[in-house]
């Protein structure tokens, strides 16, 4: 699946789990929403401008590499699966819904871009998990206020870039 038209914004939609073997996001102008759904990705997926939302309950997995370039918004209970390489900027966002956002990566990965962990609308807690291997930060972790709400890393995390924590935050290792 490609998506890469420019011009007005405009978002796509799933309204089923996606078995796809490539996945490319290349418009600045455009939304993924993949609502609650699951996407599988055989070969690879390439994000490199634009946004994907990931809502409550969806997985991006598959043995095709996550290459995120772009914008992951993530809300609720979200998870990767997939190899997962970030480049980009992954937000963790609780709060709309009044619902927490627990974010898994099921193995290590190195953020050379950015990752936010925050809230809007309700003051509720954002978590990431990375469930084995490392999350080695080269790029920079800004773990923001919001609205309120805890916020929460579970990770074996090596940190060479910028940590920023402008509200407290608990870190455990895995």
């Amino acid at each position: 699946a490609i998506i890469d038209a420019a011009g007005a914004a405009y978002t796509v939609s799933l309204d089923i789990d996606a078995l796809l073997d490539e996945l490319t996001l290349s418009s600045a102008d455009a939304t993924l929403d993949l609502g609650s759904r699951d996407v599988t990705i055989g070969v690879s997926a390439s994000l490199t401008a634009g946004r994907l939302v990931m809502g409550s309950g969806s997985v991006i997995g598959g043995a095709g590499t996550v290459t995120n370039g772009a914008t992951i918004d993530a809300f609720r209970s979200t998870s990767i699966t997939a190899p997962f390489v970030q480049n980009g900027e992954l937000s963790i966002i609780a709060g709309p819904g009044g619902f927490t956002a627990d974010h898994t990566v099921s193995s290590g990965f190195t953020n050379t871009g950015t990752i936010r962990l925050t809230s809007q609308v309700n003051a509720r807690t954002a978590s990431l998990l990375v469930t084995t291997g490392t999350l080695t930060n080269n790029g920079a972790i800004s773990v923001d206020t919001g609205v309120g709400g805890a916020r929460q890393i579970a990770a074996s995390l090596a940190n060479n870039g910028v940590f920023t924590a402008n509200t407290s935050v608990s870190l455990a290792g895995v």
